[in-house]
């Protein structure tokens, strides 16, 4: 079942191992609240070409977060879809208020330092425990910046202004 439509995929987590026998699958999500994904109906799956899949439910057990599509409804089935990528339409995605953004409209923005001593750009974003990193390119080398708003990053705005020493 291909999905030919065009969309703008935003990757938000990825399908682990499927758990019991009714299509269940545990979701690794990347996302501080993974409950929060029930509030999209479509999501995307890149497997020999893009799936669209709509949700049945997505619930806590134990620690771990399952998703239930529509179309899934065995273990055999939710077990083709293991280690695949989830994802959902750009579209879809809700508007946020000033002074937050989603990390998609980091990727690529100029990174410049507060004293004008380099500058570079966002290659990604690399989640951790305590908080965010930005992962950037700058004198062809990768710089790692902690996303700490306000004391490593000063602005983000047409760029991101940061104070941060390079070695």
């Amino acid at each position: 079942m291909g999905f030919t439509d065009e969309v703008n995929l935003i990757l938000i987590g990825r399908l682990g191992k499927p758990v019991g026998l009714k299509g269940h699958i545990n979701l690794i999500a990347h996302s501080d609240n993974p409950s929060g994904l029930s509030k999209y109906k479509e999501f995307f799956i890149d497997a020999n070409g893009i799936h669209k899949f709509t949700l049945d439910k997505i619930s806590k057990s134990g620690k771990k977060t399952l998703i239930k599509f529509d179309s899934i409804n065995s273990m055999s089935e939710a077990e083709k879809l293991k280690n695949l990528d989830l994802f959902i339409d750009e579209d879809n995605l809700p508007d946020l208020p000033d002074g937050e953004f989603y990390w998609k409209d980091l990727i690529g923005k100029k990174v410049i330092s507060l004293n004008n001593n380099f500058n570079g750009y966002v290659k990604e974003i690399m989640p951790t425990g305590a908080n965010d990193v930005l992962v950037c390119e700058i004198n062809d080398k990768e710089v790692l910046i902690p996303l700490i708003i306000g004391k490593f990053v000063i602005e983000i705005s047409e760029h991101i202004i940061v104070d941060w020493e390079i070695d």
